[in-house]
């Protein structure tokens, strides 16, 4: 957390044998324009570098699992988060600087929105060609989802670009920890 009291949004990152990428993923969170964030990176069980990475970072919370997936790594940040707001970024994702701002903006102007959804945009790594990397761009166009309709609409909504209350996430039980794939449009369709 970059400011003092109680942060306004948590971070978190899921993270499995992510060393090569989550330092520049901490960055681009670090670099927000929201002053008071809370950071918490959810270790799921990596074989790899990964706590070291995560350990140059001091403004980062680190939590090590025993791996169970995604959803479970997220469930436990979100349980330890402290804010009012949540908003997961995958570790091999980047942020726009002024995502959360816009994104909590958005939640401001829509006060009965049960998320917010940010615009992405999908990049090739350029240090590894092969590697798909996801740009999330706070810049792209911003929107809330009003009904479940949005969901079958635009059914990838993508993680990475979402704000979410963290009392309402808890409340309907966090990610379906069974569910291997299609666990984010789940928990859209019950939130």
């Amino acid at each position: 957390m970059t400011g003092s009291g109680v942060p306004v949004v948590t971070v978190i990152i899921p993270a499995y044998n992510a060393a090569r990428y989550i330092g520049e993923t901490i960055e681009h969170v670090l670099g927000q324009t929201l002053p008071d964030i809370e950071v918490i990176v959810v270790d799921d069980g990596s074989s790899d570098q990964t706590a070291d990475v995560v350990a140059l970072y001091s403004a980062v919370r680190y939590i090590r699992k025993a791996n169970g997936g995604v959803s479970s790594a997220r469930n436990l940040g979100a349980k330890q988060a402290r804010a009012r707001w949540i908003s997961f970024v995958d570790a091999d994702d980047l942020w726009h600087p002024q995502m959360l701002a816009s994104m909590l903006e958005l939640m401001r102007q829509h006060p009965t929105a049960v998320m917010g959804l940010s615009g992405s945009t999908s990049l090739h790594d350029r240090r590894d060609l092969t590697s798909p990397i996801q740009r999330i761009d706070g810049a792209l166009p911003s929107r809330f989802v009003s009904d479940f309709r949005e969901v079958f609409r635009f059914p990838y909504l993508g993680m990475s670009s979402v704000i979410v209350e963290r009392d309402r996430f808890l409340s309907l039980g966090g990610f379906n920890e069974n569910l291997r794939r299609a666990e984010d449009v789940d928990l859209f369709l019950r939130l």
